[in-house]
């Protein structure tokens, strides 16, 4: 790996504080998951490689499993990320209102991926099309994170009293997913959410504090990710890759969710940067000694 940074630490006004680094961070034959390599069923079909490989880890399948596949931790890809860091600090004074300090911090970065590793040369004998990281995969490995995040805290002290209120902003974030491994491609996206946390706090004395508060305050839960297609009438944003089926999906029509074939339910939401679960409301005693 090759880095660079450069940072800058700047007081503007009185008590106004700013930072801001920029990176450069490049990455050569970096160990990440790869894509499935699948036995059946799936995009990337090696049936020569993939049973034999389960078979010498000494997996016994169920025979009546429609579909098998591996995938690996492997030197697979070199990418370079790049970003900028900025935080301001500013504490304002409201006399007998109390003390309010503020701090706004952003990041924004984006990983390109810039090569990837071909698979071993048994594996493009038995499928010269085989790849342990599909367009898809990659796409979503530069695209599956906010290249964005902003975030706003007030935190205001009274005497025994003390708030904390957070707004988060993440940008959006995309990627693709295939039911079952079947082979259809559909589009999976997050939009871009505000997070509102919220933080209540009473000290009794100095080593007593009381508290109350909310992570995720508005209860904001992921998109769900897009049904898959009804296989008689394929969408136009769906991608059939080389060699892949299509696996019937939920029903369009109800938007109820249905098991596929090897009993995981679909349409689950998308991998996100926030708590999936939604609010986390909770009360907190602090005693220190």
């Amino acid at each position: 790996s090759t880095s660079y940074s450069l940072g800058l630490v700047a007081h503007p006004l009185e008590d106004l504080s700013a930072t801001v680094d920029v990176y450069s961070i490049a990455i050569g034959k970096r160990i990440v998951n790869s894509a499935t390599i699948s036995a059946a069923g799936g995009a990337i079909n090696a049936p020569a490689i993939v049973n034999p490989a389960i078979a010498l880890a000494g997996v016994v399948l169920d025979p009546t499993a429609s579909q098998s596949g591996v995938t690996a931790f492997l030197n697979g890809i070199s990418t370079l990320t790049q970003g900028v860091d900025a935080t301001v600090n500013y504490p304002t004074d409201f006399g007998d209102k109390g003390l309010v300090n503020w701090t706004l911090a952003g990041n924004y970065n984006y990983t390109h991926v810039g090569s990837v590793a071909p698979p071993p040369a048994p594996v493009l004998a038995a499928n010269a099309n085989a790849s342990f990281f599909t367009p898809f995969s990659v796409y979503g490995f530069e695209h599956q994170t906010p290249t964005l995040k902003v975030g706003l805290t007030a935190d205001w002290s009274l005497d025994e009293y003390g708030v904390t209120a957070r707004e988060t902003f993440y940008g959006p974030n995309h990627g693709f997913a295939s039911p079952n491994n079947g082979g259809e491609e559909v589009p999976q996206n997050q939009a871009a959410v505000g997070i509102t946390d919220l933080e209540g706090r009473y000290n009794f004395t100095d080593q007593l504090q009381f508290a109350i508060g909310a992570n995720n305050f508005l209860n904001i839960r992921p998109d769900i990710a897009t049904a898959a297609p009804n296989c008689a009438a394929l969408p136009a944003n769906v991608i059939i890759t080389a060699g892949g089926s299509c696996k019937q999906g939920p029903n369009e029509t109800n938007g109820e969710v249905q098991p596929v074939s090897n009993n995981n339910v679909y349409q689950a939401p998308l991998t996100t940067f926030f708590d999936p679960n939604g609010g986390y409301y909770y009360a907190r005693i602090t005693y220190n000694f």
